[in-house]
Parts: structure tokens; sequence; C-alpha cells
């Protein structure tokens, strides 16, 4: 599953969104739950936003999100205003439903190798 979460350190709920999406689910392994965070800008600059806007406001852009703290997992999210890490009832529940379902597609990696610059060359290779 695809954990994503849209976020700014400007925001009221900042803290406690942040500490919600480290904490959820966190004995689950990399293999089940994939964590991914956006900074964005909206609700204000934000520092980290400032270092790479491009990808965060894409993927906002992409799922419509218009408020600072906004969490999709596996492409869903609540369908009201909130839909974060503060109150996990909606993401445990949805969590829950899910996490026996498998996945459509089997992706296997290989030809890992690592260049003099430091940079991962590999094969991903996906079946539906």
């Amino acid at each position: 599953m695809l954990l994503e979460n849209f976020t700014n350190s400007n925001s009221a709920d900042f803290v406690a969104n942040n500490n919600g999406f480290k904490n959820f689910k966190q004995a689950t392994s990399v293999s089940e739950l994939v964590r991914i965070q956006y900074h964005t800008e909206i609700g204000g600059e934000d520092v980290i936003n400032l270092l790479n806007p491009s990808d965060p406001n894409a993927r906002a852009a992409f799922y419509g999100v218009t408020q600072p703290i906004r969490s999709y997992l596996d492409g869903k999210t609540e369908n009201v205003i909130g839909g974060n890490f503060v109150n996990l009832a909606w993401e445990n529940n949805e969590y829950d439903s899910r996490t026996l379902t498998e996945s459509p597609v089997l992706l296997s990696i290989d030809s890992v190798s690592v260049d003099s610059d430091g940079f991962a060359n590999f094969t991903v290779h996906a079946e539906v």
C-alpha cells in the first residue's frame, strides 16, 4: 500500500499530523506499506518545500489537494474536510479493509549496481 502525506510546517496541525504519519502502523514492513511525505506551499512557505517544490506540488495538483494537511492511502482519502493523521479513524479502517488484498501488480528489481558518483542503477520489471 502507498501512504502519502501532504504537509506544511506552517499548519497548526503540523506536529500532530507528522507524528501520526510516522507512527501509523509503524511495525508494518516496508514491503507492505510505503510512506511518502510531501511538503507543499499550500498554507504558506515551507522550508523543506523550498528545496524541491516541483515534485510535491505536481503530486498535490494530481490529487487536487487544497488543504495544508491531507493524507491518501492507495490514492484514496477520507471524503470530508480532514483526511489527515491527526485523527486516524479513517486511515485505520481503510488499512484494515485492504491489508489482505493481494496486489494485482508484481514488481521485481534486478541488476543493481552503484556507479562512481553513488547513483544506483537497476532494472524494474512489472507484471500485471
